[in-house]
């Protein structure tokens, strides 16, 4: 189920967005302590662009679609 969350972001040197800051509708938040990789799937699995990012949590996926950022639940 995809939930959409809110993202802090800054723009990479080629103008892409790199998470820096996860925030749930509940309030709960995550500093992105650092970002492994970006990537799109070429066979339907997800949709838009999936990063793989570290957060306090652990390795965590956030996915971007446009504007809009989701995690899957």
């Amino acid at each position: 189920m995809k939930k959409v969350v809110q993202v802090e972001s800054v723009r990479s040197w080629k103008g892409w967005p790199i998470p820096v800051k996860v925030t749930m509708d509940s309030g709960e938040s995550w500093d992105v302590e650092n970002m492994l990789f970006a990537s799109v799937s070429y066979d339907g699995e997800y949709e838009g662009i999936r990063y793989t990012v570290v957060t306090s949590k652990g390795q965590e996926y956030l996915y971007r679609v446009g504007d809009t950022w989701y995690v899957m639940t």
